[in-house]
Order: C-alpha cells, then structure tokens, then sequence
C-alpha cells in the first residue's frame, strides 16, 4: 500500500509504510492539526466498506481510546467514510517485540531471566488494568507489543525500556467477520488458550495465558508447542504438556519456572487469576537467588573469544584486564575494551556517543572474528551513559547479563 504515502486522510499525512497485517496496514503519519508524528492504521477498504465491520470496529477504538496506561498504546482518534476508516495511535518506533525475538532466534538467544521477566510483568500489569476495565484483549502476542526505548529506567533496577500492548479488542472483528482468510490467523495460534481454540467465552485469564506463551519463548527461546495449522493449536494447547523451561534453560530461577508453567495451565482456574499477582510474583522470583550451577570455577575467565561482555571495574588507576571495562583516571573517561593477555584498546570518552565494531567506520575498531560489524553504541543521556547492542550476532553482556538489542542499558551499572 505505498501508493498511498504523501497522501492525507483525514487529519493525517501519510509518510511511510511501517507494516501490513490482516485487517489493514500502518503508517508512520504527520498530524496536521497538532504537529506531531503519529501512527495510523488504515483498514483494508474491503472491510472497510461492510457497516457491522464499520460500527463494530468504532466502538472497540472508543473503548481502547477509554484505557490509559503507560504499557498500553494511547488511541488519539478513529473514524472515516466510504471505504476510508482508520485509527490513528501514538508512534512508537523502536519496533515490536516479534522483532527483536527474530534477532534473538538469529543468534539462538534467548533473554536474560531479569529483562524476560520485567517486561512480562510490564504487559501483566496493563493487563490487570484493562480488565478491570472489563476489556478483554483476546489477541496477545509478540506482533502487538511494541517497544518504547526510555532515557533511564523508570524506577531503580527497571529495564530502560517500556513494552506496549497494542490493538485491544481488534482480533475479534476478523474472527466475526466471513471476508477473511483463515491464514490471517497463523500468527496468533502459538498463543491461543485451549478455551479460545474451543470457540468458548474468554475472560482474562485468557489473556494470561497467551502472556505464558510469550515469557516461555522469552526466557528459553522456544515456543511451548509449535503449531502450523488449527487443528494443531486445538490438539497442543488442549492436551500436550510443555517442557518446562528449566529443563532448557537450567539457570533460570525456580520460581519464574513455576509461575510460566502455571500460566500455561490448561484450565484457567489453575493458572494466575489476575495481572497483578502475577507482575508481584515475577517481581519476586527474580529477586530470589539464583539456582546453583556447577560449573568450573575458571569459566569466567575461559570466556569464548566470539562474545563481547562489558564489565565495570570499581575506581583506580590500573584497569582491570577485563573483556570490556570502563576505566576513570580523574581527568578524563575512558574506555578499555581487551581481554586477558592481550593488547587493550583505550578510547577516551570525549563525545556523545562512541560506536563499537569491526567496521572501521566505527569509533572503537575491535578486529575480532567474533565482533559484528556494527556491535554496540555507548551514548551519554541526562541521566547518564548508556550501552546499547546494535544487534551484534554474538551479543554483548553487562555484568554477565546479555543485553537486549536495541534497548539502552545503564552504563555502568548502578
């Protein structure tokens, strides 16, 4: 639909293309009337065009218009006449979490416990809140989340970054409606609840199912069942067992294992009956100490060559020889970036942001097999400096913990 770019629907320019899905595509747009960007779904004309479809998808934007939460995208206006009819939201454009869970399956990641568990407890909170609004989602997953980057975390050992539920209540208007294909709905099977493949009334836990879904895939890089047709979906999410994430991922905490099996309950009276117990008790299980591990006692400093860990060091005039350290010597910031018995690369912190890679275009060149060619930024915000991983193949780690790409980290670490 890039004819449509330059043109101006209702109050709103459209500039570029960000996405096509089932019920329509979205567009990065100029609101002419207040002067800011903003993003726009225009629905497909042939949906567009059938009064039920018309009415019933005015009424679910009025009513996600209604929400107002910090982890729930904010609807400015919905409307259009003839074949024209389109929502028009805030721009969020630092990508969705399907996205970065694509980069992460490149490189056969999965995240680190802490930053799978805050932003699952970030979508488990707006969920507690819409429904207790009496709004039932009925579509989570990765495709509707969005990711806001933040300056600095919003409270002390939060993530520098925002996930944000998009297209509340859209889902069932696709499903009411017989001019759709049954292959718009591929995307969603993964996280259907067993009650949802059954045709059955779904309340919030519903939702928290899907949610489930989506903290497994996150903390063991897997889905809990792979499912390619419906029948599939009925057949898993209704009788099969998944494997439980531990046995994936051996150093992720007890209690975060327990709360995503019992998310993946297949009753719903068996599972986290709201938002709220479940965001306290992810909070709770990554508080926790972590399981033990019997690994050899040299394996930091045995670190493969092909990953790049960024490690704080405490103040002194020696650095320590670290795989990536921040050294200070009074006068001025540097970085020293090397690893044990090898030659160290210092670069004085004296600019904004400071690009590493193996690319010579960068400020930081680490000729290193295991180094991508754009790897990370360091960037001084107000509230400090921060390191982000540009998507490195091989990741980049803070304090043992692999970063998310694309998401800003405090730098060094509080």
């Amino acid at each position: 639909m890039n004819e449509l770019i330059g043109k101006q629907i209702d109050d709103y320019r459209l500039i570029r293309l960000l996405g096509e899905g089932g019920m329509g595509a979205v567009y990065e747009a100029e609101d002419l009337r207040h002067q800011r960007q903003v993003a726009v779904k225009l629905i497909h004309p042939h949906l567009a065009r059938q009064r039920p479809f018309r009415e019933q998808f005015l009424r679910e934007a009025a009513t996600a218009a209604r929400l107002q939460h910090p982890s729930i995208i904010r609807i400015f206006k919905s409307g259009g006449t003839g074949d024209t009819l389109f929502i028009c939201m805030e721009l969020i454009g630092d990508g969705t979490l399907a996205d970065h869970l694509q980069r992460m399956r490149r490189v056969q990641r999965p995240y680190t416990p802490r930053i799978a568990a805050l932003l699952t407890a970030q979508i488990a909170a707006a969920l507690a809140y819409a429904h207790e609004q009496g709004v039932v989602h009925g579509d989570v997953k990765p495709g509707n989340i969005l990711l806001r980057r933040l300056d600095a975390p919003e409270q002390p050992g939060g993530l520098p970054a925002r996930a944000v539920l998009t297209d509340f209540g859209l889902a069932s208007l696709l499903e009411d409606n017989d001019d759709t294909n049954a292959h718009l709905f591929l995307g969603s099977l993964p996280y259907m609840s067993p009650e949802q493949c059954l045709s059955q009334k779904l309340d919030g836990r519903s939702d928290l199912y899907a949610l489930g879904v989506i903290c497994y895939q996150l903390t063991t890089g897997k889905l809990p069942f792979v499912v390619k047709t419906p029948t599939e979906a009925v057949m898993k999410h209704l009788n099969e067992t998944p494997i439980p994430p531990r046995d994936l991922q051996p150093d992720l905490p007890v209690a975060l294992d327990t709360a995503i099996l019992k998310l993946l309950a297949k009753e719903p009276a068996d599972r986290f009956q709201n938002g709220r117990d479940l965001a306290a008790a992810l909070q709770q299980a990554i508080a926790a100490p972590p399981p033990v591990i019997n690994t050899p006692a040299v394996a930091e400093a045995a670190a493969p060559a092909d990953v790049t860990h960024l490690l704080p060091t405490d103040w002194g005039d020696v650095p320590l020889q670290m795989q990536g350290e921040w050294h200070y010597n009074g006068a001025e910031d540097q970085l020293v970036l090397g690893r044990p018995g090898e030659t160290l690369v210092t670069q004085p912190i004296n600019k904004d942001q400071i690009e590493i890679g193996r690319s010579t275009e960068n400020d930081v060149v680490l000729a290193d097999k295991g180094v991508s060619r754009h790897h990370a930024r360091l960037q001084q915000t107000s509230g400090g400096w921060q390191i982000v991983d540009l998507g490195s193949i091989n990741g980049t780690y803070l304090e043992g913990n692999r970063l998310l790409p694309d998401v800003p980290e405090a730098w060094p670490p509080e």
